[in-house]
Order: C-alpha cells, then sequence, then structure tokens
C-alpha cells in the first residue's frame, strides 16, 4: 500500500500546490524584446504597476484570487489536497501586492484581509502563506493572526516529526529508504502518511523565519531538525530534489534554491554565534552544503527554465531571488540573476510595445490553476528584487579572509530596513568588477584581520611616495606643461579600483576584525597612497557619525576618517565592528547605530538608486557629435580638484547630446596662454583663496580675450566662491549679482540648452535654506555687455558625480549637469544673445 500511494503522489506531483506553469511563447507576436543588458528600472516599475492591476483584474467579489471546485478539478488526482490549500491563492497575491508596495488599507485589499483571518485552512502552503502575509503588516493589529498561523506550523511540524519516527520504528516504509524526519508535506496537521517534500518545507521554513523576525518565539529544535534534513539530502552534485528517496532522485533549480534558503535561515538563527569570536579550519557541514549548492546553481542557473524541473518556472524565480538576497551574490555564474531573470518574466508575463513606450500584461488561461500564480511570483521576483542596494560588502579575493563574519552586513541591513521603515537589501562585490557595479550602493564594507594584499609597502616607502607625490604636485606653474611623470602609485590593481570608485562619489566603511593592529594601518596606508595630499584624523563627538540619526553622545566606537574636504571618503573602525554586526542586536546596540549612520549619510539620509537605475557614469548611448568645448581645471595652491572625476562623468553625460568636451589641467596663472584654448575655466576651492598677482593677471587677459570663468565651491559648504566674488569685484570693477533673466537660466538662444527657472536641490540644501528653494542661485558679472564671470557658492562638482551623499549644500544631479551644460554652451557661442 505505502508503494501505491507513493506511486500517485508521484504522478500527482503538483509541487507547490498551484505552482506549475507552462512558460508563454517568448516570441509572442506583437512583443517588443526587451535584452537582459537594455533593462532599466523604468521596465522594472512598469511591469509592476500593469502586473499590480492584472491582479487586480482577476480579483473575484467573494472567493478573491482562490479557484473554485471546478477549476482545481473534482476528478484530478489530489483534488482534496488541492481544495485544502485555500485560502492560499489568496494569501499568495496579498503577499505579492504588498511586496509592490500596494497599501493594505487599500479599499481593493481589505475585503481579502477579512478573508484571510477569517478561512481556516490545513493546507501548508495556505497556512504559510498567510503568515508571510501577517509578517508584513501592523503587529498591533496583526500580530495575534501572526502567532497562530505561526504555532500551527510549529506543531505541525513537531507532530509530524513524531509519526515520522514511529513509521521509522515500525519499519512501514519496507520498500525505500526511510525519509530524514523533518519537514512538512500538504498537509499541515499529523497524519499517518506523512511524506514531507523540499517545497512545502521551504515555504514553510520561509514563513517561521519571517515570524522570527517579527517577534514570534520559535523553537530551536525545529531549524536543527530542518538543518539535519537538508544537509543530508543534499545530492552528490550539490542541488536537491523534490524527495530525497523519489528513485532517481534528480535536482532541479527550485528545490536547489529551497535547500539553499532554509540553510541560509538556519545558519542566521543557529550559528550566528559560531562566527563571532574569528576562527580558522575546516567548515562545518552546513557551509559546505551552501558553498556546494551554491556552485550548483552557479553552473546549471538558467532565467528561462527551471533547470532539471521543466515546470514549476515561476517558483524557481522566486528561489532564485530568495537565495539571492540572502546570500549577497550578485551572480550564479557568470549570470546576473536579477537582470537576466527580470529580463525573461517581463518578457513571458508583459508585452513590451517599444515603439509606443508602454507595457501591458499578458492575459494567461483564465482561472486556471497551474497557471494562476505565474503573476504573483513574477510579481514578487521583480518587486523583491529591484529593492535598492544599500551596502555591497567588498570580496577581497580568494586568499583574504573578507568574510570572517558571513551575516554581519546582512544583519546590518535587516536592521536598518527595521528602523528605518524602508526594504533595502546587500550583496557581495568582487573587487575586479567594473566601476559601475561598484556604484550600485552607495557604501561599500570592506572587513578583514589581515594585512590588505595589495598593500605590500612599509612606512617608509610609503613616505618616500607622499613625498615625492607632493613634490611634482607643487611643481612651478612653468613645468606643468613639461612632460614630467607623476610619480608611480605602489600598490596593485585593486588599489586602482579602490580609488576609482571613492573619486565616482563612493564611500567606503573598513573593519578592522580582530586583534592585531597591523590591519588598520593597512587600511591607513591605503589611504595616503590613494590621497598623498589628505590626512587621516579621528571623528569628533558631534560629527554626523554619532548624531546622524541615532545619537552617541559619548563619540564610541572610536572612529577615523579620511576627507577630500567635500565628503568623507574612508571611515576607519579600528575596533572589531564585525562582532557586533554577525550576532543578533543587544539592549543597546551601539554598532549598529553607528554603523547606520554610516550608511545614512553615505545614502543622503536612505536615498539609495534602486538596482537597476542607470548611473551618470556609464555613457551608453552614442552620439553624433555637433559641437566641441574645452574646459580647463584651474590649478592653484590650495584644493583645486577634490573631486577629480566630476568633469569626466560630465563629458560622457555631454557626449550622449552630441557635443564632446576635453579637459585639460592648467595653471590659474597661465590660463591665458594654454593651448588649445579653454572655452570654460571652472576654478574650484573649498576654503578662502586668496589669489595671487599671476593668477588676477592671468584671469583679466583670458576674460579680456574673450573666455568665460566659472568659480564654484564643491560641496557648498566653505568660502572659496565668496572669496572670489571679492577679487572680482576689485580686478574687474564689476558688481556680483543673481542671475535672473540671462541666457544660462532661460536656455533660450543655446543649441540644446535647458530652462533653469525652476531648480531642485540636494536635501541637505533645505536645512540651509531653512525651506524649500526653487530658484537658481547663480551669481556673475558682465563685461562689456558679455556675462562672463560665473559664481557658484552652492555645489556643482559632486552634483556631476550623480551619487547621494549627506551634508552636500547645492544642486540636484540632474540639475547641476544641465546648470554646467548652460554654462559651456553659452561659453561657446560667444555673446549673450539675449
Amino acid at each position: 500500500m505505502a508503494a501505491g500511494i507513493g506511486s500517485w503522489w508521484t504522478r500527482w506531483a503538483w509541487g507547490v500546490a498551484t505552482l506549475c506553469v507552462l512558460l508563454p511563447r517568448a516570441d509572442a507576436v506583437g512583443q517588443g524584446v526587451i535584452r537582459a543588458r537594455d533593462l532599466t528600472d523604468q521596465h522594472i516599475g512598469m511591469a509592476i504597476d500593469v502586473l499590480v492591476e492584472e491582479l487586480y483584474r482577476q480579483q473575484d467579489p467573494t472567493r478573491f484570487w482562490d479557484p473554485t471546485n471546478k477549476e482545481i478539478g473534482p476528478k484530478s488526482i489530489g483534488f482534496k489536497e488541492m481544495v485544502g490549500q485555500r485560502p492560499g491563492w489568496t494569501a499568495l497575491t496579498v503577499l505579492a501586492l504588498l511586496h509592490a508596495g500596494e497599501s493594505y488599507q487599500d479599499p481593493r485589499l481589505g475585503p481579502a484581509l477579512k478573508y484571510l483571518k477569517n478561512t481556516e485552512s490545513n493546507g501548508t502552503y495556505a497556512i504559510a502563506a498567510k503568515t508571510l502575509v501577517w509578517a508584513m503588516l501592523p503587529s498591533d493589529r496583526f500580530h495575534g493572526a501572526l502567532q497562530a498561523d505561526a504555532r500551527r506550523l510549529m506543531n505541525g511540524f513537531l507532530a509530524n516529526v513524531e509519526v515520522a519516527e514511529q513509521l521509522a520504528a515500525d519499519n512501514t516504509y519496507t520498500d525505500r529508504r526511510i525519509p530524514v524526519r523533518g519537514g512538512w508535506d500538504y498537509r499541515c496537521s499529523a497524519h499517518d502518511w506523512f511524506m514531507p517534500d523540499n517545497s512545502n518545507t521551504q515555504f514553510a521554513a520561509l514563513a517561521l523565519w519571517m515570524a522570527n523576525q517579527r517577534g514570534v518565539a520559535t523553537e530551536r529544535r525545529i531549524w536543527k531538525i530542518l538543518e539535519e534534513h537538508f544537509v543530508a539530502t543534499q545530492r552528490d552534485d550539490g542541488g536537491w530534489p523534490y524527495r530525497d528517496w523519489y528513485i532517481p532522485p534528480q535536482s532541479t533549480g527550485s528545490m536547489t534554491t529551497s535547500g539553499l534558503a532554509v540553510l541560509f535561515i538556519t545558519q542566521d538563527l543557529l550559528h550566528a554565534r559560531d562566527y563571532v569570536d574569528l576562527r580558522s579550519g575546516e567548515d562545518g557541514e552546513q557551509e559546505k552544503a551552501i558553498a556546494r549548492g551554491l556552485d550548483w546553481l552557479g553552473t546549471h542557473f538558467s532565467p528561462k527554465q527551471n533547470p532539471g524541473g521543466g515546470h514549476y518556472y515561476y517558483y524557481y524565480m522566486y528561489g532564485v531571488e530568495r537565495v539571492g538576497l540572502a546570500s549577497g551574490w550578485r551572480r550564479f555564474g557568470k549570470h546576473d540573476w536579477f537582470r537576466e531573470g527580470a529580463a525573461q518574466v517581463i518578457q513571458n508575463l508583459c508585452i513590451w510595445d517599444p515603439l509606443a513606450g508602454t507595457m501591458s500584461a499578458r492575459r494567461l488561461p483564465p482561472r486556471n490553476p497551474r497557471h494562476s500564480v505565474a503573476h504573483q511570483f513574477g510579481l514578487l521576483f521583480l518587486s523583491r528584487g529591484r529593492v535598492p542596494i544599500a551596502i555591497n560588502k567588498l570580496r577581497l579575493g580568494d586568499s583574504t579572509r573578507w568574510n570572517n563574519r558571513p551575516r554581519d552586513v546582512a544583519n546590518l541591513t535587516r536592521w536598518i530596513s527595521d528602523k528605518t521603515e524602508k526594504a533595502l537589501n546587500w550583496q557581495i562585490l568582487d573587487i575586479d568588477r567594473p566601476a559601475h557595479e561598484w556604484l550600485s550602493a552607495p557604501l561599500v564594507y570592506l572587513a578583514t584581520d589581515e594585512v590588505l594584499p595589495w598593500v605590500d609597502v612599509t612606512i617608509k616607502e610609503t613616505d618616500q611616495y607622499v613625498q615625492a607625490w607632493t613634490e611634482w604636485e607643487r611643481r612651478p606653474a612653468t613645468d606643468i606643461d613639461v612632460d614630467v611623470e607623476e610619480p608611480r602609485r605602489p600598490g596593485g590593481p585593486e588599489l586602482e579600483a579602490i580609488k576609482k570608485y571613492l573619486d565616482l562619489g563612493g564611500m567606503i566603511l573598513a573593519v578592522k576584525e580582530g586583534t592585531t593592529l597591523r590591519t588598520a594601518k593597512s587600511i591607513e596606508r591605503a589611504g595616503r597612497l590613494m590621497y598623498p595630499h589628505y590626512e587621516w584624523r579621528n571623528v569628533e563627538r558631534q560629527g554626523w557619525a554619532y548624531t546622524m540619526l541615532f545619537q552617541l553622545p559619548d563619540g564610541k566606537p572610536h572612529l577615523r576618517v579620511l576627507s577630500n574636504g567635500v565628503r568623507d571618503l574612508i571611515i576607519l573602525a579600528p575596533s572589531d565592528l564585525s562582532r557586533e554586526l554577525q550576532s543578533r542586536p543587544g539592549k543597546r546596540p551601539l554598532v549598529r547605530r553607528v554603523a547606520a549612520n554610516i550608511y545614512l549619510y553615505a545614502s543622503e539620509r536612505n536615498r539609495p538608486r534602486p538596482r537597476l537605475a542607470p548611473h551618470a557614469f556609464r555613457s551608453t548611448v552614442p552620439a553624433q557629435v555637433t559641437h566641441n568645448a574645452v574646459i580647463a581645471r584651474a590649478i592653484h595652491g590650495d584644493n583645486w580638484n577634490p573631486e577629480p572625476q566630476a568633469l569626466p562623468v560630465f563629458a560622457a553625460w555631454m557626449r550622449e547630446h552630441g557635443v564632446a568636451v576635453k579637459i585639460r589641467d592648467v595653471p590659474l596663472s597661465r590660463v591665458h596662454d594654454s593651448r588649445p584654448r579653454a572655452d570654460l575655466v571652472l576654478v574650484s576651492g573649498i576654503e578662502t583663496h586668496e589669489f595671487t598677482d599671476a593668477e588676477r593677471d592671468a584671469l583679466r587677459t583670458f576674460v579680456g580675450d574673450g573666455g568665460t570663468v566659472l568659480f564654484e565651491t564643491p560641496g557648498g559648504g566653505g568660502d572659496f566662491t565668496l572669496s572670489a566674488e571679492r577679487m572680482a569685484a576689485k580686478v574687474f570693477g564689476v558688481r556680483v549679482d543673481p542671475l535672473l533673466r540671462e541666457r544660462v537660466v532661460s536656455g533660450r538662444g543655446l543649441p540644446g540648452g535647458h530652462n533653469l527657472t525652476r531648480v531642485e536641490y540636494r536635501p541637505y540644501s533645505f536645512e540651509i535654506f531653512g525651506g524649500v528653494e526653487e530658484s537658481l542661485r547663480l551669481r556673475g558679472a558682465t563685461i562689456d555687455g558679455r556675462t562672463c564671470l560665473f559664481f557658484s557658492r552652492e555645489d556643482i562638482s559632486h552634483g556631476l558625480l550623480d551619487q547621494p551623499c549627506w551634508g552636500i549644500h547645492g544642486y540636484a544631479p540632474r540639475w547641476a549637469r544641465r546648470l554646467l551644460a548652460n554654462i559651456v554652451l553659452h561659453a561657446m557661442t560667444g555673446t549673450d544673445g539675449s
């Protein structure tokens, strides 16, 4: 009899109850194809919107999203078990809509939530889906429902463990290997023919884990049994099957992601303390199982089908998203799982019209339970995967201990998400990845207990390089055009990659793990090698790291900082912050608070860009060059170039608009005779600058010959521009006034000019202004009827980088680009023409 029952369960095998979804044709007539490399966050947002509306369209006024008996098929195998999964379809749909940003207070969801509360079920999927819904809702109204359904899952698990142990003791399974005793099958309550599978088990485990995160106590014994189950049932190839006692069991993508998802949960709940103290030696069985599972996924990952399984595609993609977010890996093998998966999901479920730029939902066969969850799981994949990356954890290479505390950044990100009520993700970043991947998060986290391998230089060698570079940088202006090679920076390409990221607007939180001081010293040496003109200093007790959101008036833990005068580049924690981040927070989570403050500073108070939002740094649209411009960055004795990548990023953006910009670094005292002649001279600085006689004379000559000059204070926090205004008033005998009607403001008469009569400022500027400000605050001076001197006390340079950062007083990125573009176009076209 046992064999017979196993046989029809095998034939039935409807996976996750309703989750077997046949893929629609990808080459449907009339559908434009959005290739993965061309996919943007705008496409993702459009797809989410149409899928949300499609789900509301499918809603029944009484059954909501649950199928009728007729739709399930009364004569189908497993009919009773499928009926028992009600109201799971509705719960899964509500869950997807909530993740897509829909409010539980929406009138279209209110009745469905009431239905979920009032409808009992014994189906594991249904109870688990309801639990996941309650975990997303306010605890004051839904915590009781969350506790009740979580307790039903736990009670069912423990009761069925007893059943499995009794069956094993009675030797009931005579014709196959005895199943591992832990898990869930389709019926949550205890029953004699308990046959757990990895799909039900994963879904229930995810629900219990979310309940645990919301304060519901879960029994440690359950997690230990689950871990034993998945370690024991992993196949030799590293994957997992639906049931380990199928003959032969076959690894599939959907079940491998199930095994990995549960093992990442047990790593979090059972083993967090195992990593608090730095250790060496061989990994445990659970770690080895995770590594083998990730290897299997890296080898077999496909964005188009469930590898090894054929069906259950959308459930598989949901599992991919779960593992991708839990592990932090951006790629499985060579595949960017979200970019490639999202492109395929959108192609399957949506119809894209590239000519109209519109998207609509693909209509699947009506009310067929085999299809009725495609939109739900597709929406979950897009919505959860789209969540911004808050922190990139830097992978320093296989030879360096970069992941001593595997859950440090995951725990920190989750904690920040809970405290700020904003969904955030994290991911692992390989140090050899291109710069635009570094910029996918506002903060990079570097932690190790070793000396940085690519900073293998002594303190003496570092000092020698700093001295040589300083002498080169301060060479006389008459030698600037002479071919004098810049001193070669010690260190490998890794150091250059870090500097490129920092110059493009990034920020690093570097953590010294363990007790040795060598790690912190190597990090400080790396900073000196990259920025020999800046000095490390201690963070002040009233600095933003201790006051941004969470107040830490004692100035602890101790921090060091390297700044370029506009913003902080590297925050160094000489103490072992990752130790506390690895474990659960105590009553006074000091380290989490300071780390959160650092993230909030880097993200401009929690304003990270969505996962696939493009960065201005990437020039991807070729354009025919219609104009050429030369911008000279003026070299002077103060901090003249704190943001060295600002103009190159701007030049890439201008190239997309048909203007080729050439950038030259020219001494301020020689701007009048440099060749090729500059259309615009950009003079930047932070603090008050005393202009030399040679600099004044050069400016007078350059302007007299028809040149245009922009003075700017990067960051908007110093008095450099104010000192330039005073100098100009004396040297040129002119008034510096606000610009109100000039063409650099209106854009009229400028080829491709922008209307700047209303602009946007950075969030920090509102604190400086004391309210909302929309008028352009650019100032200027007119000489002989031509506006040729421009003064910006507000930041432009950092805005050009298109990166978030708190404390920047100036123009929002797109307005900074437009403002500088108008000034360049004005300089190129000569007279005002207004």
